[in-house]
């Protein structure tokens, strides 16, 4: 009886532990992707020019937006946060890019505002 009582727990032990291991490995496979995930802001950019191209990059512990000037005249753009301070206006020269990192837990991105200078 004794070795019969055991075979359930055993069994009992193996589902949760392999439970447990599925969970993590589903987590930690999910984390690097959302971790390097990287998106092309087209609702950002659309309102801009259309030779202009805003990616947003979020980061273990920040975030990233990329303002790359593919047209032939200067662009000025400022990146908006839902809250908290915008970044200063930057001023790009046709086929350069500039880039604006913070905090990601602090400010959330809200898109881009053109045409500040």
């Amino acid at each position: 009886m004794k070795g019969t009582s055991c075979l359930p727990r055993t069994l009992l032990r193996t589902s949760v532990a392999a439970a447990v291991a599925a969970a993590l490995a589903g987590s930690l496979a999910a984390a690097p992707a959302e971790a390097t995930a990287t998106t092309a802001t087209t609702a950002a950019a659309a309102a801009g020019p259309r030779c202009a191209r805003v990616d947003h990059w979020v980061h273990w512990f920040d975030q990233s937006v990329r303002i790359t000037n593919n047209c032939r005249y200067t662009v000025s753009a400022v990146v908006r946060h839902a809250n908290g301070p915008d970044s200063p206006c930057y001023i790009i020269r046709p086929g350069n890019s500039r880039k604006y990192t913070w905090p990601r837990f602090r400010q959330a991105f809200q898109g881009i505002r053109w045409d500040c200078a």
